[in-house]
């Protein structure tokens, strides 16, 4: 069928002289693979850009949680390792966030000892411990007052596992 719609679009665009070569029904079978391969390459060249795009809002929406206010836009822009002009700490926080990317299909889930790994990667240079339970008490403030108190540290492992099982 294509190679039928190739020939016909050729006659009506025939040149007016003879070249000294003769069209083969290999040439258009050829042309056809060409033509059909580019457009598999490009798809994929596409797919793949997709695909970045969506891992960098993923993180953009994850790392906004914590008060990084960088856009999606600068986001992708660190994940292909150029230049954005942000703080040291999101610049850290946001590259991690890529890496924990790269290594999370390899994690085993539901192991404390694999969440202790994502959680060295993530906390990379952001924190001392990184890749421990914390040691001490943490909360959330509004500047004047504290409005979450995180559960204590002694409690951490032991409902780390309880929610683990």
């Amino acid at each position: 069928m294509i190679k039928e719609k190739i020939y016909k679009f050729y006659m009506l665009c025939k040149p007016k002289f003879t070249p000294k070569f003769t069209i083969s029904s290999k040439m258009v079978t050829l042309c056809i693979e060409i033509t059909e391969l580019l457009t598999e390459l490009r798809n994929q060249k596409f797919d793949l850009k997709f695909k970045e795009k969506n891992i960098a809002r993923k993180i953009q929406a994850s790392l906004a949680i914590e008060g990084n206010d960088l856009s999606c836009e600068d986001v992708y822009r660190i994940g292909k390792e150029k230049p954005v002009l942000t703080t040291l700490h999101d610049l850290i926080e946001t590259k991690n966030a890529f890496n924990v990317n790269k290594i999370i299909s390899n994690i085993r889930v539901y192991r404390i000892k694999s969440l202790l790994r994502v959680h060295k990667v993530l906390m990379l240079c952001l924190v001392e411990d990184e890749g421990l339970f914390r040691t001490q008490s943490v909360g959330i403030s509004d500047g004047k007052r504290i409005i979450y108190r995180a559960p204590s540290f002694e409690l951490i492992p032991k409902q780390i596992q309880k929610l683990m099982k």
